[in-house]
C-alpha cells in the first residue's frame, strides 16, 4: 500500500520521524525527499557487510496501528518471543523501501547490512518478505 504522505492526515505524523538521527551511531545513510516520499540512501560508497541502519522502536499490535504506521513496521522473528512481531521503526531505518533486487538485507538484530558494493548516492533496500516460504505457507 502506498501512502501519501504530504496529506494532511499523515504530514504530521510524517515529519516526526522526516528528521531523526539514529542515536549513538553514525551510519553511512541519510533520509532524502524521492518523488514517492523518503528514501534512506547511501551518504558515501560502502563495502557489503557494513551496516547501515538499525531498526529502532517498541513491538507493537499490528492490527492497532494506523494505516501510515503500518507501512513502516517491520515484521521479524523475535528470539526471546520465540514468534513473530512486529516493530514499529522511529528511526531513518524506516525510509529503507523495498526491491526484489535489493542492495542489503536485515539481519537477526534488526540491522541493514549492505550484501553489495552500494555508491553514494544509492538508495538503500531491502526485500520485505524476509524468511522462507515455510514461514508463510
Amino acid at each position: 500500500m502506498l501512502i501519501d504522505q504530504t496529506s494532511p492526515s499523515t504530514a504530521e505524523s510524517f515529519k516526526k520521524f522526516a528528521q531523526t538521527d539514529s542515536p549513538k551511531h553514525d551510519y553511512p545513510t541519510e533520509v532524502v525527499s524521492v518523488s514517492y516520499g523518503k528514501a534512506l540512501i547511501a551518504k558515501k560508497d560502502v563495502l557489503p557487510g557494513t551496516v547501515l541502519e538499525k531498526f529502532i522502536g517498541p513491538d507493537v499490535d499490528y492490527e492497532k496501528l494506523s494505516d501510515f504506521d503500518k507501512c513502516y513496521a517491520l515484521n521479524y522473528f523475535s528470539d526471546i518471543k520465540n514468534d513473530w512481531v512486529w516493530l514499529l521503526a522511529e528511526n531513518n531505518a524506516r525510509f529503507a523501501n523495498h526491491s526484489c533486487n535489493p542492495n542489503s538485507i536485515i539481519n537477526k538484530n534488526q540491522e541493514i547490512v549492505a550484501k553489495k558494493f552500494i555508491k553514494s548516492g544509492e538508495e538503500i533496500t531491502f526485500i520485505y518478505n524476509i524468511g522462507e516460504d515455510s514461514d508463510y505457507w
